[in-house]
């Protein structure tokens, strides 16, 4: 399995504290709706178990990319968990890349196991 271990909120420093609190509230309270746990979030997202903890723990945002694969595991689109506003599942353009994504990574998934 390939695991990616962002390194951090690049592209949201004018977000404080409290945003990341409340990001990880709305994260943590939709992975108990769907009976979800961290640790199978971040395996579909291909994140680090400890890398999404710490995350959690420490009330940082995870980067780009990291928000965009959880808001699609937990099929929220990216501005209700930034932000708290109630949107649509997902906009259009957030379900295409993400498909695009996704298939990517299913791909480079299949391309890893096939050669070992």
């Amino acid at each position: 399995m390939i695991v990616r271990d962002y390194g951090g909120s690049a592209g949201l420093k004018n977000l404080d504290f409290d945003d990341a609190k409340a990001f990880w509230y709305r994260v943590n309270r939709l992975i108990k709706e769907k009976k979800l746990t961290q640790r199978i979030v971040a395996s579909k997202c291909n994140i680090f178990e400890s890398t999404f903890k710490n995350w959690s723990y420490r009330k940082v945002y995870p980067d780009m990319p990291g928000i965009f694969l959880i808001s699609q595991v937990l099929e929220v689109s990216m501005n209700y968990l930034i932000f708290g506003q109630e949107s649509e599942p997902r906009t259009e353009f957030e379900y295409i890349i993400g498909k695009k994504i996704m298939s990517v990574i299913d791909n480079i998934i299949l391309a890893v196991n096939h050669d070992k």
